[in-house]
């Protein structure tokens, strides 16, 4: 992994970024050998969301924090922000009323993209 060089970090207020993922790294792996570029600004309910909504997942899928960004940037591209996002606003009431179908599988996403990003998504304990 690498920066590109276009971090906000040196601005005080400014969150914590994904490093960039480029082509030769995480997505090699999976036989995608070209990479798209783009920055998108996320916070961490979207990233939950994200990792939450990708059955095919395992917890072995996120044991680094380069795991947690590939498979976050890959849910985000392939069910789109939009629908992710309806479902970060629909977690913490699902969760609220005993209505969600994996709480094991949503603490431990919350968890590790607090370990990466430095921040908590809405609900974390």
């Amino acid at each position: 992994m690498h920066n590109n060089g276009t971090s906000v970090l040196d601005r005080p207020e400014a969150a914590p970024i994904s490093p960039a993922i480029g082509a030769g790294t995480w997505f090699e792996r999976y036989d995608r050998p070209l990479t798209l570029r783009m920055e998108l600004p996320l916070s961490a309910e979207l990233m939950v969301a994200a990792l939450y909504a990708d059955d095919t997942i395992t917890p072995d899928d996120l044991l680094t924090a380069e795991d947690v960004w590939g498979h976050a940037a890959c849910a985000l591209v392939e069910k789109g922000t939009a629908e992710l996002g309806q479902l970060a606003a629909i977690l913490p009431r699902q969760e609220k009323s005993g209505r969600l179908d994996a709480p094991e599988w949503l603490a431990f996403v919350r968890q590790r993209v607090a370990e990466v990003t430095g921040s908590t998504a809405g609900g974390a304990r």
